[in-house]
């Protein structure tokens, strides 16, 4: 069976305690006179998330955690999550423009993906791959110039075609609101009763970098 990605987010009303981190997967040797030789297998990041849910009605729990669960497959398929620090293409958390960040080339000629670069645009520099624009808040500009027509997103890919199909020389940025895709990194437990109809639970979560 294929990966099941519902395009749904997890409720961002989040408890304080939770926590997201990033890696790279890095392969690292070292020699006998101490030396470190690395290999950066991937310059994409990874996110990780510890979400807490405290004192919650029944009903929150149920419908927005252990539904999306079931949904989901458990651990099998994934969803969008909003991650606190890093949710914007201008400077993570700032309003997007339409000049933020520059495009990616596919190869397909006149499609691009939005990307967040971490470092100059190119294809030496780390970078997030932004594959799940929040819709409606994407903005697209060339030469310097925002873009109203000329250009559709996919909003579950995060793919800009553009029409007719741009210049080699063109400057393409575009800017916008980004979730993250994720999984359940772990089956769903620790359910914990604290009042009359009210729970707290916590969920481990886990980008997927290719949805």
């Amino acid at each position: 069976m294929a990966l099941q990605f519902i395009e749904d987010r997890l409720s961002v009303e989040i408890g304080y305690g939770s926590s997201f981190s990033e890696s790279y997967p890095v392969d690292r040797h070292y020699d006998a006179g101490g030396n470190t030789y690395a290999h950066l297998i991937d310059p994409r990041p990874k996110c990780r998330c510890e979400l807490i849910f405290q004192n919650r009605s029944f009903k929150f729990t149920l419908l927005q955690v252990k539904d999306l669960f079931h949904r989901s497959g458990g651990t099998f398929g994934g969803f969008r999550v909003k991650n606190y620090l890093d949710y914007s293409t201008n400077e993570y958390v700032k309003p997007p423009t339409a000049f933020d960040q520059g495009l990616r080339k596919t190869a397909t000629p006149g499609v691009y993906q939005i990307t967040r670069w971490f470092g100059l645009p190119v294809e030496t520099s780390t970078r997030r791959l932004i594959k799940k624009p929040v819709p409606g808040t994407v903005k697209v500009a060339k030469n310097g110039v925002e873009l109203v027509t000329g250009w559709t997103v996919d909003n579950t890919t995060g793919l800009i075609t553009f029409d007719p199909v741009p210049a080699v020389d063109d400057v393409l940025t575009a800017g916008c609101y980004y979730d993250i895709p994720m999984q359940f990194e772990t089956d769903l437990s620790g359910i914990d009763v604290t009042d009359v109809d009210m729970l707290s639970i916590s969920v481990s979560l886990i980008e997927l970098l290719n949805p």
